[in-house]
């Protein structure tokens, strides 16, 4: 329920602190099937708000995994670098 929480608070633009904190407690519960995809998600808030570091860090671990959203993360580095 979090994960679909934090995706439509993104789908009305919200990237905030708020967002941000339902995201980081799905890529650290250990019983959320999905992890990729919640650091995906987190790093599209980081990079909305101007914080790139935090973001390239979350794409590089999503890039090397077997996430659906690895291509992407793959182009999205490449874009920021």
């Amino acid at each position: 329920a979090r994960y679909f929480l934090a995706q439509a608070l993104m789908a009305t633009g919200d990237t905030g602190e708020e967002t941000q904190l339902l995201l980081v407690t799905l890529v650290t519960d250990q019983t959320f099937t999905s992890p990729n995809d919640a650091r995906w998600h987190l790093a599209l808030c980081h990079i909305k708000n101007k914080r790139v570091d935090p973001a390239r860090t979350l794409l590089q671990t999503v890039a090397a995994s077997q996430s659906a959203h690895a291509t992407e993360a793959a182009k999205l580095l490449q874009q920021i670098h």
